[in-house]
């Protein structure tokens, strides 16, 4: 299986493992955290918040391939 996932609580416990478990599975992982939580190993990372509409509709944009 392949594709693109937009993944929140990425930086989290869970999260993290849940993102290795999707690139192992050959998924492309576009993770939405929160300002200045870092960087997630192999993923596309797009900063913002989950109740901000904006920020979540810029994480899905992010989600499409590249031109």
């Amino acid at each position: 299986m392949t594709g693109d996932v937009l993944l929140l609580g990425a930086t989290g416990t869970i999260g993290r493992a849940t993102a290795v478990a999707l690139r192992e599975a050959g998924f492309e992982v576009v993770a939405l955290v929160r300002p200045g939580a870092g960087a997630v190993p192999g993923c596309r990372v797009v900063e913002g918040r989950v109740t901000d509409p904006g920020d979540v509709a810029a994480a899905l944009r992010a989600e499409r391939p590249l031109a």
